[in-house]
């Protein structure tokens, strides 16, 4: 209350040096982290006391006192800057420039490497991500889906990747996301009380059967979902080997060109006699005698007539 009474204080008199002096005890550490909600954070808080030096305001006193508060990557860079700067607007907008919006490059690159990070719930890293997207202007829905799906956690991701056609647009995504890190916060939280909860026998509080009981029943799990992801994969392959069987069955079948009895392209060709039937043989070299006499007798006697011919002509 006495703090909020010496501010109005400042607004009716104007400011003195011991007043800014004050101010730097109490803005807020800053070290020029690369989260921009760090930055938007610290900004906001520095906006709000600057409220209360309206009158006689003294652009000098006041960044010596704001960046007083500056440590780490924040100081070199304020050491760096800090011989162009001269107003208050002056640092609003090189700050802005340098810690709340980043170059496009730099956006795109922070976007393709986001990841939500464990301690973080989805609408914590869901905020990251609009800045960022709003930074890089970033509009198209597809695009936003994806990048939210490839930087959630991921077995979050998993789940959303199976349900994506039935999700149309980012703010689905986003909400369904939601709801699965509730159902998975539930679950984690029943395994927790199985892992904990002891197995009494009798008198007799078994610790150590819990433990193994609980284990045995994840290993299970996790082999099943292994055996699943193998299953899937064997079904993947088979389809393909079927489809293109398909394929080449329905060529064969519309190809003019194609023999009838030619073999597939790299299979083993066999002789099959015209005469017997038999494999491994041409007709010409059949040890069986010839089955169609009367064609070669009359093949025989034709050529016997044209022979014949031939002699009466030249007598």
């Amino acid at each position: 209350m006495t703090e909020v009474k010496n501010e109005n204080a400042i607004n009716q008199r104007g400011p003195n040096p011991a007043d800014y002096m004050n101010l730097m005890n109490k803005i807020p550490t800053y070290s020029g982290s690369r989260d921009v909600n760090k930055a938007e954070v610290w900004l906001k808080t520095v906006r709000s006391y600057k409220g209360f030096f309206i009158i006689n305001f003294n652009h000098e006193m006041f960044l010596t006192a704001v960046t007083n508060s500056f440590t780490d990557r924040a100081e070199d860079w304020w050491d760096t800057v800090s011989g162009t700067v001269t107003t208050w607007e002056d640092f609003l907008n090189k700050f802005k420039s340098k810690f709340i919006q980043p170059t496009v490059g730099e956006t795109w690159r922070k976007l393709r490497s986001i990841e939500q990070e464990q301690d973080h719930t989805v609408e914590h890293f869901t905020s990251e991500l609009n800045v960022l997207f709003k930074a890089a202007g970033v509009k198209d829905e597809e695009m936003k889906i994806s990048l939210f799906i490839s930087g959630v956690k991921s077995d979050i991701g998993f789940e959303l990747e199976k349900k994506r056609k039935n999700l149309r647009t980012y703010e689905e995504v986003v909400e369904e996301a939601a709801n699965l890190e509730t159902l998975l916060m539930k679950y984690n939280k029943n395994i927790g009380k199985l892992e904990n909860k002891p197995i009494v026998t009798g008198n007799v509080m078994n610790n150590d059967a819990s433990s193994v009981s609980t284990q045995d029943t994840l290993e299970k799990l996790i082999n099943s979902m292994n055996q699943l992801s193998i299953n899937i994969v064997q079904q993947q392959a088979q389809i393909k080997l079927t489809q293109q069987q398909q394929h080449i069955t329905q060529t064969q079948q519309f190809n003019p060109r194609q023999s009838f009895n030619r073999p597939p392209y790299g299979a083993e060709r066999r002789f099959v006699c015209w005469n017997c039937g038999k494999d491994g043989h041409a007709s010409r070299f059949c040890p069986e005698p010839p089955a169609n006499r009367n064609y070669q007798e009359n093949n025989g006697n034709q050529f016997n007539d044209q022979q014949q011919g031939k002699a009466n002509g030249q007598q």
